[in-house]
């Protein structure tokens, strides 16, 4: 199933202009300088996975050591990969350069819209604030398209527009914040027109 629980509103959105300031991009992926998901320094590594997806595959290129941690936990949680599976979240320790590493499901490439990253980007941000995160990386993978439904623009603007309603409740959390898109040199231009964008843009924003 691809139902999505009910986020949080607010009433004002925060200026999308200093909104953008919290992010930057690392489009190092697949280049000759790339650290790997397991080299990545930051505070929380976010991956995601579809329903169903081959998580052996996501596993592999997470490294040996933090492939599996990640695959032992998913096998004790049950994950999925759907949208409303509890994220796994692990230690990174001698795993990985990150504090701690999150795998959340997406559902169905197939459903997948804009509010499907409103809500996932609202559980990142929740478990970042409860592990006292204030880097957090975001991994884009290669071709990620989506029926046509959103695409890397629109996803950064989706983002932006969630962190600024969460910061608007949670004020405290804005201090040294900083968001990082993880993704190839060609992703990088779309995202950063997506953080350009002014306006709120999936339907849980504007309702």
């Amino acid at each position: 199933m691809n139902k999505l629980t009910s986020l949080p509103i607010v009433a004002e959105h925060s200026s999308c202009c200093s909104v953008a300031d919290y992010f930057v991009i690392c489009a190092q992926l697949g280049t000759k300088s790339d650290p790997g998901l397991a080299g990545l320094e930051t505070d929380l590594l976010v991956l995601t996975a579809a329903t169903n997806a081959n998580l052996s595959r996501l596993f592999s290129r997470a490294g040996e050591s933090l492939g599996g941690a990640l695959a032992e936990a998913t096998a004790s949680s049950q994950f999925t990969g759907q949208i409303n599976d509890a994220p796994v979240v692990v230690a990174g320790g001698k795993h990985s350069r990150a504090r701690f590493v999150m795998l959340a499901g997406i559902g169905s490439f197939a459903l997948f819209r804009g509010e499907t990253v409103c809500h996932l980007f609202q559980r990142v941000l929740e478990v970042a604030r409860a592990k006292g995160a204030k880097k957090i990386t975001l991994v884009i993978p290669p071709n990620r398209q989506t029926e046509d439904r959103i695409n890397l623009k629109g996803t950064a603007a989706i983002v932006a527009c969630r962190l600024g309603f969460y910061l608007q409740q949670h004020p405290d959390f804005a201090a040294a914040l900083q968001v990082e898109f993880y993704c190839t040199p060609q992703a990088a231009r779309f995202l950063t027109q997506g953080l350009a964008v002014r306006a709120p843009r999936c339907s849980v924003c504007t309702d």
